[in-house]
């Protein structure tokens, strides 16, 4: 018989039961696994118990609606992640709304009371909505009003920022293809143009975002409308990273 055969076959009778081994040393070792096992369950379930109750006293403490709350599941599932995370890592809440808002058309003039207007009070309501300069932006929808931004390499500011689009001003004097030799050409509404900016001294950025409207809303400003872009092209100017 080979080595291998004879340590298998004494592992074998160690288990079986014999005429010497009384029937209530198995019953005791089985009750101890279930045991054990029973423990685990009941630990697992206490800790989802106890997630349970913290989100939900976040929620409260947000002055979250129901309706929001039924807002953060939804996009939670659309993303494959916990409630809890979208509602406590602006990472996974900008990853998880950008699933959601993809499948909605973006308005150009304001967002009414539709899915962009309730995912910025849920924004808001959790502290989303304020930055510091040192944060990395992982989306157009964090820009703020007044940053300052070369549309094709021309300067301009952002007048509004929301869920659904942003936009820009830039002078009179580069029009978008209307005045005689114009500094600025965007091309067709839909068009995707070169939008760049700093964010501070944490990170230049390059974004390439659909042009949906063009407005002159006066003699001296070209009002021009921008989709977002939810994987802006991040160059770093800092050592530190937004973890």
């Amino acid at each position: 018989m080979r080595p291998v055969d004879s340590f298998l076959r004494s592992v074998r009778d160690a288990f079986q039961p014999s005429e010497a081994t009384s029937v209530w040393v198995w019953v005791v070792m089985v009750v101890g696994v279930l045991s054990g096992l029973g423990a685990v369950v009941m630990m697992r379930r206490r800790q989802q118990q106890a997630e349970r109750q913290a989100f939900a006293r976040l929620l409260a403490e947000r002055q979250i609606s129901r309706g929001e709350a039924q807002l953060i599941d939804r996009v939670a599932a659309l993303a494959g992640v916990a409630p809890r995370l979208v509602a406590t890592q602006i990472e996974v809440f900008e990853k998880a709304t950008a699933l959601e808002l993809r499948g909605h058309p973006p308005p150009t003039a304001g967002v009414g009371e539709g899915i962009f207007a309730q995912v910025a009070a849920v924004r808001e309501k959790l502290g989303f909505q304020q930055l510091a300069g040192n944060f990395a932006l992982l989306t157009t929808r964090e820009l703020s009003a007044g940053q300052a931004v070369k549309v094709a390499g021309v300067e301009g500011s952002v007048l509004e920022v929301n869920e659904a689009f942003y936009s820009v001003g830039v002078a009179a004097s580069v029009t978008t293809g209307v005045a005689p030799k114009p500094s600025l050409t965007l091309g067709a509404i839909g068009t995707l143009v070169r939008v760049t900016f700093a964010h501070g001294h944490e990170a230049r950025y390059e974004t390439r975002c659909a042009l949906l409207a063009r407005h002159q809303p006066d003699a001296f400003t070209h009002k021009l409308v921008f989709g977002h872009d939810e994987q802006p092209n991040r160059i770093q100017l800092r050592r530190s990273v937004r973890v």
